[in-house]
């Protein structure tokens, strides 16, 4: 990602905070509040990778985490644009990670392994993708 520094955590806290994200880092661990419509949807690692080619086909690419443990998995980061049923959401393979929780931000180190940006958050394009297209993309992988 040309001109914008997500490598350190120091320098991935000031480009997100300056996004307006309700992020705030705890020793090398940076963490995104799920206040203010954020939210994310964690889907196992082989969904995830189908939900990616799904968005990018309709041109949506909203930032997305790889989580190596306890098995690899996709966290697609969105705006809580509705009340999702979190029953719904389980069956179709998925984790909704809503208020009031923390979701943990690439590039931390956690004693289970390093968080990596698939799809990392862009100044230019700053906006997250609505989760209900995000859940729209879970429902067509299966």
């Amino acid at each position: 990602m040309a001109g914008v520094e997500l490598s350190t955590p120091r320098a991935a806290l000031a480009m997100l905070l300056s996004l307006g994200w309700p992020v705030y880092a705890d020793r090398r661990t940076i963490f995104l509040s799920t206040t203010s419509g954020f939210c994310g949807l964690k889907v196992p690692g082989e969904a995830g990778e189908r939900m990616l080619l799904t968005l990018r086909d309709v041109g949506v690419e909203g930032p997305v985490i790889a989580m190596p443990w306890p098995q690899p998995s996709h966290i697609f980061l969105a705006d809580a644009d509705e009340v999702l049923d979190t029953a719904t959401v389980s069956r179709l393979g998925g984790v909704l990670l809503q208020t009031p929780s923390t979701i943990p931000l690439p590039p931390s180190e956690t004693p289970r392994g390093r968080l990596t940006w698939l799809v990392p958050p862009r100044p230019a394009n700053r906006w997250l993708p609505a989760m209900s297209t995000v859940k729209w993309a879970l429902t067509m992988t299966r």
